[in-house]
């Protein structure tokens, strides 16, 4: 398998966020969670820290599946970086 390579540059403060498709096609009853609400879920205000942009975006996974059993793995990693 072939992988594409590429850059970002973080500025102070700004978040990177890695997750697997399981978080985006998470069920509910409305289908899949989503790109489009995942970004409204990451956008919904600004991050003070990684840990609590992954809890953010938990929470919203687990109201929105109502904690049915995931039928795809869930990971999700965030880059913080510091403020300068």
């Amino acid at each position: 398998q072939r992988f594409d390579v590429g850059r970002a540059f973080l500025a102070a403060g700004e978040v990177l966020l890695g997750y697997t498709d399981g978080v985006t096609e998470a069920a509910g009853s409305e289908g899949a969670f989503g790109e489009p609400r995942l970004a409204q879920t990451v956008g919904a205000q600004p991050a003070r820290s990684s840990e609590l942009l992954l809890q953010r975006v938990e929470a919203a996974l687990d109201g929105y599946s109502r904690q049915a059993a995931a039928a795809d793995d869930i990971t999700m990693v965030a880059l913080r970086r510091a403020m300068d």
